[in-house]
């Protein structure tokens, strides 16, 4: 089935979770406006489309995993003003473009997954920055191979898997 939009119209929800529920179809518009929304986890389905602009609704978000769908187009820069978010996870979709500049405005982010993309470009320099003073601990997108899809200055590429990891972890 779809995602019903009319979730949205249930009061005081703090943390939404329809994983691995074979969805289909697009990410309900409505759902943007769950104001009190910290976690929202809508990953291992089947929807497509667009990541929607979460900004006007979701400013408490911490948490967005929108993971191993199949999202495409580009990743919305109005997501870097989702100024709480400390997990992002919007790997193994078909996402293209860039990673966008104003993510280094994340200055809670702890993990970002965007491997398994068609992304392309320079990871911007705000970005490391967040990694270097270690509130970033993990990112992770592609750069294997011959011709890496992503440069990114911060990152070490690891020749034996085509993704980039960054991390202050073991």
């Amino acid at each position: 089935g779809t995602l019903p939009g009319e979730i949205a119209n249930l009061g005081g929800l703090d943390y939404l979770n329809v994983a691995k529920n074979h969805f289909v179809g697009k990410f309900p518009s409505e759902w943007t406006s769950m104001a009190g929304l910290r976690e929202l986890d809508v990953s291992s389905n089947e929807l497509r489309g667009t990541i929607p602009i979460f900004v006007d609704g979701m400013k408490n978000l911490r948490l967005l995993n929108m993971a191993r769908n199949d999202f495409s187009d580009t990743i919305p820069s109005e997501l870097g003003s989702l100024y709480k978010l400390q997990y992002l996870f919007l790997d193994d979709n078909e996402l293209e473009g860039i990673v966008p500049k104003e993510f280094g405005e994340l200055t809670d982010m702890k993990k970002m997954t965007l491997h398994n993309n068609f992304l392309t470009g320079q990871v911007d320099d705000r970005i490391c920055k967040l990694a270097d003073e270690l509130f970033l601990t993990k990112l992770s997108a592609d750069c294997g191979g011959e011709m890496p899809n992503i440069v990114c200055d911060c990152c070490t590429c690891h020749d034996h898997e085509p993704m980039v990891h960054l991390s202050s972890e073991p």
